[in-house]
């Protein structure tokens, strides 16, 4: 089965496991595939002993009927079935920017899986886990001794997790203090600790789109760079989702265009590399670039 199918499936019963349900038409749309596609989908998941209601013309996994139990039991991998998926995925290059989203849906719907194996550092991987378990349970979690970026403090946030951003470098997630959905760097993070507590402001959870240098906000920045093999190959490295932005200038040079929504993350990787790096558009780069050297020199 290719790559994007699987991705798919693996959407397609995150989306019936939602208790709302879902419209063919919308499934169609969120899979980006065809209404005939989707029925065939319904049917396979069928076949496969999954039960699916149907009801005011949205479909959904069916809960506690018949020879299912609970939700988790309608979508559950044995130790050895999740073994054999994860070895698959394993598989995957780690550049390769579907790799983290399949792990993540994954781990989603099977609790033999671990989020935290693709990380060595113990206090990382237990993290990662205990935020993947509260997501899952849709409970509310206490991020202890949080790190700020931007003061020397340490704080606890009482949060509710739900979702991953690419790589699992950071969690989003409502901080009920603040009333806010905030981006947590999940390195910054001494320990996640499960509350009792449910969700209970799951319809103000909003997650912000990230660009390929994991920065959000509502700005908007075009650059246009022109990167040699070693900047490129660092790029995709650290940053997967870059790939599908780099295009061909000649033998030993790449072009990578894309739009940002905030000139740091990408001014910090040209810094970096800038002899390996030329700035073709964007302005707003330059002068960040040109700003960030003011300062090196004047220190």
């Amino acid at each position: 089965m290719d790559q994007p199918k699987i991705e798919r499936m693996l959407h397609f019963i995150t989306l019936l496991a939602d208790k709302k349900g879902y419209t063919i038409d919308e499934i169609a749309q969120r899979l980006e595939i065809t209404r005939r596609s989707v029925y065939r989908y319904i049917d396979t998941f069928k076949d496969a002993r999954f039960v699916i209601d149907y009801e005011n013309g949205r479909y959904r996994l069916a809960t506690n009927k018949g020879c299912m139990k609970e939700l988790a039991d309608t979508i559950w991998f044995t130790e050895e079935e999740a073994y054999i998926i994860k070895r698959l995925i394993d598989e995957l290059d780690n550049s390769n920017g579907m790799k983290a989203g399949l792990m993540r849906k994954l781990a989603a719907i099977s609790d033999m899986t671990n989020l935290g194996d693709y990380t060595h550092n113990k206090t990382i991987s237990d993290n990662i886990n205990g935020l993947a378990s509260a997501i899952r349970e849709q409970k509310q979690v206490l991020l202890k001794n949080y790190s700020s970026a931007h003061s020397d403090t340490r704080n606890d946030h009482i949060v509710e997790p739900f979702e991953f951003t690419t790589n699992m470098i950071d969690v989003w997630a409502f901080d009920t203090k603040d009333g806010k959905n905030k981006r947590f760097k999940i390195t910054r993070i001494e320990t996640v600790q499960k509350q009792n507590s449910n969700w209970q402001y799951e319809s103000q959870h909003h997650s912000e789109a990230l660009d390929d240098f994991r920065t959000h906000g509502n700005e908007c920045h075009h650059i246009k760079l022109k990167i040699d093999r070693m900047a490129k190959e660092l790029l995709v490295e650290e940053y997967p989702l870059s790939e599908n932005h780099i295009t061909t200038a000649d033998d030993n040079h790449w072009l990578y265009e894309a739009d940002v929504h905030k000139i740091e993350g990408a001014g910090r990787f040209v810094i970096g590399l800038f002899p390996h790096i030329i700035i073709l558009e964007g302005k707003e780069l330059n002068d960040y670039i040109n700003h960030l050297a003011e300062k090196i020199l004047n220190v």
